[in-house]
């Protein structure tokens, strides 16, 4: 889930900003913690807490802007930053299948940081109603502790897509002109992609074509 659909929903009340049933209470911020703490234990792996803010924190800022107070909420949930040498214990494969126990997790963590960006798990998700959220301004891909490996590809693709095609033809506006116009790609963005982004970008504007939006194509 991209961070730009929060933004849709700043208008709607405040349940529905933070997409939950209901508003959860401190107790049950604080519990989702603690389990993410506790089932990372159970797997014999180590995590360091994040200096960024939670998905609940971020939404609950936005929510504040439009005048619905939820500051009782922000701040009691924690973020954790995965990194490759805390990702060390030899009963990793035989626990489940979450995203953490992946033998591919520290080639993934490298291929990241090399574009830029870092994998935390947020322990607000659980209250969200999501397993995973892309941030590619601020360079985060969030998961719950519970997300499995597909949906960290899913986010990584996100981060990918925007480094290699978004970024480097100047915005997939570029991509949604041609398509109205019935145009093939521009030859400035074949010369500037690699072939796999120039793959993407085909298929970007194809989806265009059909008529879907840029939110869409990122999907």
């Amino acid at each position: 889930m991209n961070l730009l659909r929060s933004r849709i929903l700043l208008s709607l009340p405040v349940k529905t900003i933070l997409n939950i049933s209901r508003i959860p209470t401190a107790n049950e911020i604080r519990k989702a913690e603690v389990d993410t703490l506790h089932r990372v234990r159970q797997m014999g792996l180590r995590v360091r807490p994040a200096s960024i803010p939670s998905l609940l924190d971020r939404r609950i800022d936005e929510a504040q802007e439009h005048g619905v107070d939820a500051s009782q909420l922000k701040g009691s949930t924690g973020v954790f930053e995965v990194k490759k040498d805390v990702v060390l214990s030899p009963r990793r494969k035989s626990i489940d299948e979450s995203f953490l126990l992946h033998p591919e997790l520290g080639n993934q963590l490298e291929a990241l940081r090399g574009m830029g960006c870092k994998l935390v798990m947020d322990s607000s998700l659980s209250l969200l109603g999501t397993q995973g959220y892309t941030d590619v301004d601020n360079g985060v891909i969030g998961l719950a502790p519970s997300a499995k490996w597909h949906t960290f590809l899913h986010e990584r693709y996100h981060v990918w897509f925007a480094k290699n095609v978004i970024e480097p033809i100047g915005g997939l506006s570029v991509l949604r002109e041609a398509a109205k116009q019935s145009a093939d790609l521009p030859v400035t963005v074949e010369r500037t992609l690699s072939p796999d982004a120039l793959t993407d970008a085909r298929r970007a504007l194809q989806l265009f074509r059909q008529g879907y939006t840029e939110m869409a194509v990122q999907e």
